[in-house]
This record gives C-alpha cells, sequence and structure tokens, in this order.
C-alpha cells in the first residue's frame, strides 16, 4: 500500500504503510505515552525488520511536516532508521493476522497535536480493508479498563466490549489459615 487518501477526508493526512524512517518521530510523540514510557520505540524496529506477511503497520502522515531525524530524538539508534519519509508520521496503528479468518489489532496511537482528527479511525479502516484482503472476517483489539481514551476510540472503529480485565496486586498473608479445597 502506498500512499492513501481513501481513509480520511483530511487534506493534510494520508495513511501509508510504516517505513524505518519513521522510528523518530514515533518514537518522540510515543515517549509519554504512559508513566512508564511505551513500547513502540523499542518494537518498531522489530516490525520493520521482519517480513512476516500476515503483519502489517500503518501510519497516519501529515503531508505537510517533515519528519524527525534520529539525532533529533534520545534513545533512537541512526543504524534502525534508515532514510527518512517525505512526510511526518503523527499515528500509527498495527494490524495482525492470528489465524485464516481472524486478525488483532494494536499499538494504536495518535500525537497528541493531531488527536481529534479522526485518524485513529482512518489507520483502523486501513487496518481492516487488509486483514479482509486477506481473507480475515474477524479483527479484536485489547485495551486495558482505565484508558477511556482507547475505549472510545476502540468503540468508535467498531469494536465491540467482549471481555474486561482488572490489575489485581493482592498482599498475601503470611498467617492465613490453609486451604484445603474443600
Amino acid at each position: 500500500m502506498g500512499l492513501s487518501r481513501e481513509y480520511t477526508d483530511d487534506e493534510e493526512i494520508a495513511i501509508r504503510e510504516a517505513v524505518p524512517g519513521d522510528l523518530p518521530t514515533l518514537a518522540a510523540f510515543t515517549a509519554d505515552t504512559w508513566e512508564s514510557g511505551d513500547y513502540i520505540a523499542d518494537a518498531f524496529p522489530r516490525w520493520m525488520a521482519s517480513d512476516d506477511p500476515n503483519t502489517k503497520t500503518f501510519v497516519a502522515a501529515d503531508l505537510t511536516a517533515d519528519p524527525l531525524a534520529a539525532d533529533e530524538v534520545e534513545g533512537v539508534d541512526p543504524d534502525d532508521v534508515g532514510e527518512l519519509p517525505d512526510d511526518r508520521p503523527v499515528g500509527i496503528c498495527q494490524a495482525v493476522g492470528l489465524t485464516d479468518h481472524e486478525g488483532w489489532m494494536q499499538a494504536m496511537r495518535v500525537d497528541p497535536d493531531y488527536r481529534g482528527r479522526g485518524l485513529s479511525v482512518a489507520m483502523n479502516d486501513a487496518g481492516f480493508h487488509w486483514l479482509h484482503e486477506t481473507g480475515r472476517r474477524v479483527a479484536r483489539n485489547m485495551v486495558f479498563s482505565w484508558n477511556t481514551g482507547g475505549l472510545g476510540t476502540s468503540r468508535a472503529c467498531g469494536f465491540d466490549a467482549g471481555t474486561e480485565f482488572r490489575w489485581v496486586e493482592p498482599e498475601p498473608d503470611a498467617d492465613a489459615p490453609e486451604a484445603t479445597g474443600e
């Protein structure tokens, strides 16, 4: 898939396949996704190095802005970057084929400066389209229940909640009676 305007009405934005040169900009805007950081900067070089036919990574690209270079972003290895694109990636989403009929959507991120422009839905639609072209008719994703923005985005993309998971951090009681199974 080359540059495509089919998924968005925004004249400044196109959806395209990710390239290694997207790494610096993606690493910069995902660095503070959560307090503990984000896995995108670490995973992206592996995704680009893989030729897995069951995985496709998409970006929303601002056609009017320039990408960041590796030397502008802390922690980015220039060897992972390669040639920079002619545009600025401002969103990322990955579609993965799990089986011949089922797909998984993951890694949805949008630069905070570009939120509210429908980019999540546009990238997700590109992923749905690719999954459909490869014979997959079901797509799933997972969003933590505390991630209200992610839940809203998932619903806007057409996902319905099926299961809810919660974090539990029990504190074991060394003095508790032994369970007997009765």
